[in-house]
C-alpha cells in the first residue's frame, strides 16, 4: 500500500466512525424529541413534556376564564341586588311621606271639627242661658 492509500484509508475509517456516531446521536436525539424502544420506564420525551405542559396551560386558561366569569355574575348579582335594595328604599321613603301628609291632614281636619264643636256648645250654652 502507498502512503496515499493508507492515508485515504484511514481518513476513510474517520470518517466512517464520524457517521455512525451522528447516526446513533440522530437516533438518540428522536428518542428524546418523540420517545423511542430505548426510552426508560416513566422517561417522557420532549414532545410528551410539551404536550402536558400546553394541556396543563389550556386547563389553566379555562380555569381563569370561569372564574372571570363567577366575578362578572357576581357583580351583576350584587349590583342587582343593591339597585333593589335603593328602589325599596325609596318606595318606603315615599309611602311614609304620604302617610305623614295623610296624618297631618287628618289632624287638621280633627282640629277644624274639634273648634266647630267647641263653638257649637258655646252657642248651644249661649241658647240655654237666653231659654231661662
Amino acid at each position: 500500500m502507498t502512503d496515499q492509500s493508507i492515508e485515504c484509508s484511514e481518513e476513510h475509517k474517520a470518517l466512517k466512525q464520524k457517521i455512525e456516531e451522528m447516526c446513533k446521536n440522530c437516533a438518540d436525539t428522536h428518542a428524546r424529541l418523540f420517545g423511542g424502544i430505548n426510552q426508560l420506564d416513566g422517561q417522557l420525551s420532549f414532545i410528551d413534556k410539551v404536550t402536558v405542559i400546553q394541556e396543563k396551560q389550556e386547563e389553566i386558561l379555562k380555569q381563569l376564564a370561569e372564574n372571570k366569569q363567577q366575578q362578572e355574575n357576581n357583580r351583576k348579582f350584587i349590583q342587582n341586588c343593591v339597585v333593589g335594595l335603593v328602589v325599596v328604599v325609596l318606595s318606603g321613603f315615599i309611602t311614609i311621606g304620604q302617610k305623614s301628609q295623610q296624618l297631618e291632614n287628618n289632624t287638621n281636619k280633627v282640629n277644624e271639627h274639634s273648634q266647630q264643636i267647641t263653638t257649637l256648645l258655646s252657642d248651644v250654652a249661649a241658647l240655654k242661658v237666653k231659654c231661662r
